[in-house]
């Protein structure tokens, strides 16, 4: 069974300028829902591949990717909102966990 994350919100001051740090960073697509003043996002990428993209593009890297023995590499960051962030790539499916 997958797990996939299905829903998410995050809070911008500047919806471009956070549109522009995670498309370049992350590689999400996104689409604005005119009639309802929305933005639905569609992650993607390779999030830890690019560590230099973070700060170009206006966040700040709080915790370098660490590696994390049999789970995967997590690191921290702040986007263009002030937005802390997590990033996980796991080594392996976490069926046990969620």
């Amino acid at each position: 069974m997958a797990n996939n994350v299905v829903h998410f919100e995050i809070y911008v001051f500047d919806p471009e300028r956070a549109k522009k740090f995670y498309s370049e960073v992350l590689g999400w697509a996104f689409n604005f829902m005119k009639e309802m003043n929305y933005t639905l996002v569609y992650p993607g990428g390779e999030a830890l591949e690019g560590p230099a993209k973070i700060g170009i593009n206006g966040g700040r890297i709080d915790m370098p990717a660490d590696t994390i023995p049999g789970i995967g590499r997590l690191a921290y960051i702040h986007d263009t909102e002030f937005n802390m962030i997590g990033l996980l790539q796991p080594v392996m499916q976490l069926d046990c966990c969620f």
